[in-house]
Parts: structure tokens; C-alpha cells; sequence
């Protein structure tokens, strides 16, 4: 597919509006459209509209950044591809009734999740990295070097008093919150087989270990007395619930919690935090919230040593913050994952670290070597802009289709 009219279900997401750009560019024809789909009962009620909207439209294509059963089932009923973007972790995809409809075809920006969509009925599934969305002026990417104060100005509130890449800047929220904070009523053997499991998982790096830790004898126990009402009482659905978003949520609370209270330990105030979270607010010296806009752009563009901690609900996938910093300008110290492979080189591009120790060495070094970090940050930069951009999304989507 070179080209034809796309119908874009709009859902929000913060690569939408660049991605409806690229296809444009590309020779499409995109029309946006929207009605409410969250609700289960939705899909009935706006079934009769969808597939008068496709009859209308005579559109080539229906996509979307989510997995939307009612629009399946909708293009399936009218012979019309559905590409849905599968961004988020865990994938809800996954645990959908109508993932076979072969009119379906499922895209992740995660080679593990697409393995999971192809092992749960998806009838076409691909994988499709990432792209960035923000983009920092010109005048602030690593190649002609950052000026601290001019960022400054522009709302970051550092004030210059840092030296290049003194400082480590973490955007992000510990998930205080989640659903396994709220077990309760658990025997005391079993919540400590699942709080050792979820430690067991900061410590290791590109691999998801609760698939092995929990076994069927383990799962119908939990159903008993846990019951998830997104799973109801599909035993598949409350298994994929519970190792790829409840279990790795609380191992990614564990690790921040962590990491986060070592580095405000080490570094004090040249450790800066921000998190909307309302439970991390003071924690640490976090800083609160800080919008997805031209404020974040210049601050991914500070010289700043930019970590990256994954959600462990995405196992494999390269998050959206680390394109958005590296097209910035800015210097990444990210986790392992596998997708980096192929994608982008670390040591050149970025640097990566494998465990808690490691996230303390590099973080010391490259604070002593500035003029490397510059370099890899300038390095980094442009490998995304020749290479990763949305323009080159679009055409590897069209490939695709």
C-alpha cells in the first residue's frame, strides 16, 4: 500500500497527530474520526454507525493507536483492513474476543508483545518501533552543544547552576498506585512468594521472569482469591493480567523506589526529578509534573545525564521518552532492553547499563567525561533524525500493509 484514504480513529495518543502528518506526506489521504468505544456496551451501540461511517467513506484502511474491538468487528463486517498500533503496555489486544478477524492487523513497538498477539489468535501481527514526537529547536540539539542558560530561560528552572552533564535528570512516576499495593488478604507464604518474584525482577533485564514463576497450581489459587474483573473467569485472560501488567508494575514500583532514593542519596539537589504522581510529590525533591510540550523539548535538550527506567510492562520495546530525548539532543543512559538492537548502538548512540551497579558507575563516569557524553548525545541525535523519524514510520507502515 503506496497510498489510498486512511480513516484515523482518534484515541489521544502523543504519536497521532505526527503520525497522521507522515501519512499524509506520504501520499494518503487520512480522515480523522472519533466516537466513544471505551465502554464494553459501546461496541453494540456504535456498530451500526461504524460500518455506515465505512460504506461513506469507502476508506482503504481504518487505523488506530489502540486495539478497539468494535472497529474490528466493524471492518471485518465491511471487508476493510483495521491496523491498530498497539502502543501501550501491557497490550489490552491481547485478551480481546475478536483478535482473529482477518481483517485485522496488529502493530506493537514491542518484539515480545507481538509474539504474545500472534500467540493469542491475532491473525497478522508486525513489529513497528517507535518514533519521536517531540522536537527541540535547532539551535538546542547536542551538535552545536546546549546552552544551559538559554534552556533556562525557557522554563527548565536550573538557572545554569550545574556544569554539563553534572546533574541526572529522571521524567517519571514510581506507580505507587497499582493494583497489587491493593491485595490484601493474601496468605502470608503466597504474598511472600509474590513480593520475592517481583524483587527477583528489578534484578534482571531484557526477560520477563513471571511467566515461569507462575504456575497453573499458583494461578487458580490467586483466581480464588484475587478475582480481576477485567478477566472474569477466563484463566488466559487473569494469567496475562497478572504477569504482564499487575506483577511488572510492581517490580517497576520496586525499582524506581530504588534507584530514585540512591541518587537523591548521592547526588542531592543535582539529581532532578519530575512525576504527576500526587504520591511522589515532595518525595526525594521531586518537582511534580512537567507538560509533554516545548517545556519538555528543553529540558530532554539540557545537558543533563537522562535516565530511563522501562515500565517492566514493556519487556523488549524502546519506550516513547527515549526517542523524544535522543531527537532532542540529549544524552541517554537507558536499561537494557532487547529492541535497542538494530535500532540504535549503545556506546555511541547511548549508553545502557544491566543492573543497579551498573546505573551507579555510568552515571559517575560520564559525569567526569562531559566531552563524551556530548558526543554520544550528538551522535545519538542524529542517528534518530536521518534514520527514526515519523516520515521513516509511515513509509514502514505502508511497507507493511
Amino acid at each position: 500500500m503506496r497510498s489510498g484514504k486512511i480513516l484515523l480513529y482518534q484515541t489521544g495518543a502523543q504519536p497521532e497527530a505526527v503520525c497522521a502528518a507522515a501519512l499524509s506526506a506520504a501520499g494518503c489521504t487520512v480522515v480523522k474520526f472519533y466516537c466513544p468505544l471505551a465502554a464494553a456496551e459501546d461496541r453494540e451501540r456504535y456498530l451500526p454507525v461504524l460500518r455506515q461511517l465505512l460504506r461513506e467513506q469507502r476508506a482503504d484502511m481504518v487505523f488506530a493507536f489502540a486495539y478497539e474491538p468494535a472497529l474490528s468487528e466493524a471492518c471485518q463486517l465491511e471487508g476493510v483492513l483495521y491496523a491498530a498500533y498497539c502502543i501501550d503496555a501491557p497490550a489490552m489486544a491481547v485478551i480481546a474476543d475478536n483478535l482473529a478477524n482477518d481483517c485485522n492487523l496488529l502493530l506493537s513497538p514491542d518484539t515480545r508483545q507481538t509474539q504474545q498477539l500472534l500467540a493469542a489468535g491475532a491473525a497478522n501481527a508486525a513489529y513497528l518501533p517507535l518514533a519521536p514526537v517531540l522536537t527541540a529547536p535547532a539551535q538546542q540539539r547536542a551538535e552545536g552543544g546546549p546552552d544551559f542558560e538559554e534552556i533556562s530561560r525557557m522554563g527548565d528552572g536550573e538557572k545554569g547552576q550545574f556544569p554539563k552533564y553534572s546533574a541526572i535528570s529522571f521524567v517519571g512516576s514510581r506507580h505507587t498506585d497499582n493494583i497489587y499495593s491493593r491485595f490484601s488478604g493474601l496468605p502470608d507464604q503466597l504474598r511472600g512468594y509474590l513480593d520475592a518474584s517481583t524483587s527477583a525482577q528489578t534484578q534482571v533485564y531484557g526477560c520477563s521472569l513471571f511467566d515461569d514463576m507462575i504456575d497453573d497450581t499458583l494461578l487458580d489459587g490467586l483466581r480464588q482469591l484475587l478475582p480481576i474483573a477485567q478477566a472474569g473467569q477466563d484463566a488466559a485472560r487473569y494469567r496475562y493480567l497478572l504477569t504482564s501488567c499487575i506483577l511488572p508494575t510492581q517490580a517497576t514500583m520496586l525499582e524506581r523506589t530504588r534507584s530514585i532514593g540512591y541518587l537523591k542519596q548521592e547526588f542531592g539537589t543535582r539529581f532532578v526529578w519530575y512525576s504527576r504522581e500526587p504520591a511522589d510529590a515532595g518525595r526525594d525533591g521531586c518537582r511534580g509534573p512537567i507538560s509533554y510540550d516545548a517545556k519538555l523539548a528543553a529540558h530532554y535538550a539540557a545537558p543533563y545525564i537522562h535516565l530511563n527506567m522501562t515500565n517492566r510492562c514493556r519487556s523488549a520495546g524502546v519506550p516513547q521518552n527515549c526517542w523524544d530525548i535522543l531527537e532532542c539532543g540529549g544524552f541517554l543512559l537507558s536499561n537494557y532492553q532487547a529492541d535497542f538492537a538494530g535500532l540504535l548502538e549503545a556506546g555511541r548512540d547511548f549508553v545502557q547499563y544491566g543492573s543497579g551497579r551498573e546505573l551507579r558507575d555510568m552515571a559517575e563516569y560520564y559525569q567526569k567525561h562531559p566531552d563524551e557524553a556530548l558526543e554520544i548525545a550528538a551522535h545519538g541525535c542524529r542517528t534518530v533524525r536521518e534514520n527514526h523519524s515519523w516520515t521513516a514510520r509511515a513509509a514502514e507502515l505502508l511497507e507493511v500493509l
